[in-house]
């Protein structure tokens, strides 16, 4: 069973390296877009994780901001 990731970044360059540490998970169709909608950040990284994947991605969302 897969959950569909999204991650709203305000710059460019940090959904660009987030892009970069799910790919080294081997985590397949990971994608940014750039969201000019209102209300949002500028830009969402999406990707469909695996459920067992989960945790793992979870603490690279949470270090990736600095939460750890």
């Amino acid at each position: 069973m897969m959950n569909q990731l999204n991650v709203q970044f305000q710059h460019d360059v940090e959904a660009r390296l987030f892009e970069m540490k799910l790919q080294a998970l081997r985590i397949d169709g990971v994608r940014v877009i750039d969201s000019t909608l209102p209300g949002l950040a500028a830009y969402v990284v999406q990707a469909d994780v695996p459920m067992e994947l989960m945790p793992q991605i979870e603490a690279v969302v949470q270090d990736h901001h600095g939460l750890y």
